[in-house]
């Protein structure tokens, strides 16, 4: 049988792209040999079908979408390209940006020099932390990451302030860091973004209770006029 080979296509390329794992790590967890997935995001080369939904796992892709049951990091550097590309797959509706603050820690301090800025993006379903490299917050020319140079997203809050980022305990932010953290429920509790039944999870549930649309519609009308 002749499997069918695919071109990576562009959120694809994306997410491998950003993630925060290492390429020897993404090639262990999907399969593939390194010079495969570098050559295939090259362009030089296509994939297998079933190799590419490997790779997608791996960085947390799942039919297509980001997997809801996890929080997932990603890394910008100078360039926005990949991560404006990720944005407009991913969350296609828009998502809500928040800069992230270690509790007692100063505005100025040497891991943030370092280590660059880090950021909250969110939807109703998906969590993404965002670690921006020094290079990518300092250097000059370098773009910043907001609304304005990245369609799609807007601020927590309504607007960029202190008094509108989100202050995690040092230790939270210690895991956060080291890219191991992944307590859904306690950073949605604390943004104020509790998981919510999406509209196509509605449709599903009112499809398995009801056999004929029109008795569908009547509970949603019951609903609305309560």
């Amino acid at each position: 049988m002749v499997r069918e080979i695919s071109r990576l296509s562009e959120p694809t390329i994306a997410l491998v792209k950003l993630c925060r794992k290492k390429m020897i790590d993404i090639a262990s967890e999907s399969g593939i040999i390194r010079t495969n997935i570098t050559n295939a995001l090259a362009g030089d080369r296509g994939l297998p079908d079933d190799k590419v939904e490997r790779l997608q796992a791996a960085v947390g892709m799942v039919a297509g979408r980001l997997d809801t049951q996890q929080i997932h990091y990603w890394r910008v550097g100078y360039d926005l390209e990949y991560f404006i590309t990720a944005i407009k797959a991913f969350f296609p509706d828009g998502a809500i940006i928040a800069g992230l603050w270690t509790k007692g820690i100063s505005y100025f301090d040497l891991d943030r020099a370092i280590e660059g800025l880090n950021y909250i993006i969110y939807d109703e379903q998906t969590m993404v932390i965002v670690q921006r490299s020094s290079p990518g917050t300092f250097a000059i020319g370098a773009k910043p990451i907001t609304p304005e140079t990245v369609e799609g997203l807007r601020w927590h809050g309504g607007k960029v302030g202190a008094d509108t980022m989100i202050t995690l305990p040092k230790e939270v932010m210690k895991s956060i860091k080291a890219v191991n953290y992944q307590e859904l429920d306690y950073l949605r509790q604390l943004i104020g973004a509790e998981m919510i039944v999406g509209w196509d999870q509605v449709i599903d549930l009112l499809r398995s209770q009801y056999k004929q649309p029109h008795k569908a519609f009547e509970a949603v009308k019951r609903w609305l006029d309560s």
